[in-house]
């Protein structure tokens, strides 16, 4: 992935909220503060005063992704959609979110209401680190969430209907629940 331009790194400053100024491709002091501000909120402090990195693009790119294709989440308020390695081995985005698995988790969202995101992007170290994960994971590729719906997969049945509703939106390729791992959570995927 290449670095995202001054104008469109601006552009997402701004729609996520952090840069007042003109989108005028200078990135002067409000440019500036407006990268070290969004680092402050997403990654650990040892990597705030970093270059800008393909890393931090990629959160840039995702935050925009999910403004685009979703209207019920966000990264500030979703924070398990990010890599939980808290800064280990990543800066939280180490893939772009695919986007019709966002599309598809909006669709989850409008049908079953308010999801709370349990696992979202891994980094591969992260991915590495939990008991039960294969090294193939999707959630490596930006491909996979997992989820838990209050009131609706705190059963079995309930967790089924999510299953059986995910294999009906585009492109889903796989979706389970009730292993050892996942408690009340249900992992979906796209192709």
């Amino acid at each position: 992935m290449e670095l995202l331009s001054k104008k469109k790194r601006q552009g997402y400053l701004t729609a996520a909220g952090y840069y007042k100024g003109n989108i005028d491709g200078i990135l002067g002091p409000q440019s500036r503060a407006a990268i070290l501000a969004m680092k402050r909120d997403f990654y650990p402090k040892k990597w705030w005063n970093t270059k800008y990195t393909i890393g931090f693009n990629r959160l840039l790119v995702n935050d925009n992704r999910i403004r685009r294709n979703t209207k019920n989440f966000s990264l500030k308020g979703d924070g398990l959609l990010l890599c939980e390695c808290g800064g280990r081995y990543c800066g939280g985005a180490p893939v772009l979110f695919n986007e019709q698995l966002l599309k598809n988790l909006q669709k989850v969202r409008d049908r079953f209401g308010p999801v709370t995101i349990t696992s979202g992007l891994r980094c591969k170290g992260y991915n590495k680190s939990l008991a039960g994960s294969i090294s193939t994971s999707l959630h490596t590729k930006g491909k996979a969430i997992d989820l838990y719906i209050p009131g609706v997969t705190d059963t079995k049945a309930g967790r089924q209907k999510v299953v059986k509703f995910w294999y009906t939106l585009p492109k889903a390729n796989y979706a389970y629940s009730d292993t050892p791992n996942m408690g009340n959570a249900v992992h979906v995927d796209v192709k």
